[in-house]
């Protein structure tokens, strides 16, 4: 088996080489790499032809890319944000057999750098330690020709992947890694098919209305934002922080809020949910908070369900999803449950995790420079 790695300058690069084995692999399992590298193009690019699902073969990518290297193409001009794949190719093969394998995104965000995402074009099942030990050491020592080991304050995506990587990284630049993950997860999915019918019918249904944030409610949702972040201990924001991640999330229509009305009282938002990770047949829930007021009354299940339905539902969104992805974390019981009882797969008690619910971890280094995601 032979291996190669490359490094990608700009998303015109990446999004050449990876777009269709990323898209028949499944949006959702790329999720944290492929919106953003599109969001970074000019506006029409992927209607041009040249992103095109049918044009983008990563074969012929790596027949240019090698030819081109051959011919002293110039070294790519790297700065603070690249890309890396890694390939693989039988021996005495022809060019044409190589394979994707995995995604590196070392990017940055709304608010700071994000940490690195890592994706792999095979389920989690197939990322045996023989066939990560093949692959993992050249893909690190490539990632260390272009990243300060302070960059990668963490590292996110499916667990063997993520684990075998944080060891190799560990053992060639001698980071310390933090001792509990920063984040474990189910990414699990919703279909319109597995997405829960409407309830009944409440006596207090008047009082709730889901809707887009809007301007007006910038101060009460950056606070929101605020305490979203607080919760997770390790990536707090500041109220400026988040009053300018608040912003983004209105100007780019990715905020949704459940707004609750009672008798005498001014309406009041009692729940916050993000998509802001949407690409193709996919949208990614990527934040779903209740204050204080608004729990214990099924806020965020009644919200998140209303923006799946929204997302799934082709009678209400002419841009339909095949389905509404999210991760849960393992111990946040409320959530998992709340979340199962929208509909999203593999989160049952007492039914069988099916292989493409998988297993997502973030780990953390020790001496390093905290970016936000």
């Amino acid at each position: 088996m032979s291996f190669i790695n490359f490094v990608h300058d700009t998303p015109e690069d990446i999004l050449d080489a990876t777009l269709r084995p990323l898209e028949l692999r499944g949006g959702r399992y790329c999720n944290t790499t492929l919106p953003q590298a599109i969001a970074s193009l000019p506006p029409g690019s992927l209607r041009s032809g040249r992103f095109h699902t049918d044009s983008a073969d990563p074969r012929s990518y790596v027949e240019r890319r090698l030819e081109a290297d051959f011919n002293g193409r110039p070294e790519p001009k790297i700065t603070d944000q690249f890309y890396l794949t890694s390939w693989s190719c039988p021996d005495d093969a022809p060019v044409a057999s190589t394979q994707l394998d995995f995604v590196l995104s070392c990017t940055n965000g709304k608010i700071g750098t994000n940490p690195i995402f890592l994706c792999s074009l095979h389920p989690s099942a197939a990322l045996t330690a023989e066939f990560l030990n093949e692959r993992i050491p050249r893909f690190v020592y490539s990632f260390r020709q272009y990243a300060d080991p302070s960059r990668a304050f963490s590292i996110f995506g499916p667990e063997p992947l993520v684990e075998a990587f944080c060891a190799e990284w560990s053992h060639q630049t001698g980071k310390i890694r933090v001792p509990e993950p920063y984040y474990a997860a189910k990414l699990s999915f919703c279909t319109l098919d597995t997405l829960a019918p409407p309830p009944p019918p409440r006596d207090d249904d008047h009082m709730y209305r889901v809707r887009l944030a809007e301007q007006k409610d910038l101060k009460a949702v950056a606070v929101m934002c605020k305490d979203f972040a607080d919760d997770s201990v390790t990536f707090p924001l500041s109220i400026q922080e988040a009053t300018k991640e608040a912003q983004a999330l209105i100007r780019l229509r990715q905020l949704w809020v459940l707004e609750m009305t009672l008798v005498d009282e001014a309406p009041e938002i009692v729940c916050i949910v993000a998509v802001t990770r949407t690409y193709g047949q996919v949208a990614t829930i990527s934040k779903v908070f209740t204050p204080e007021r608004g729990r214990g009354k099924g806020c965020a299940t009644r919200l998140v369900r209303e923006v799946c339905s929204y997302y799934l539902d082709p009678e209400r969104n002419t841009e339909h999803k095949q389905e509404v992805a999210l991760y849960v974390a393992h111990d946040n019981r409320g959530a998992v449950k709340a979340y199962h009882r929208v509909g999203f797969v593999g989160l049952s008690d007492t039914e069988p995790v099916p292989v493409e619910v998988e297993n997502w971890i973030e780990i953390g280094f020790l001496d390093t420079v905290k970016g936000h995601w």
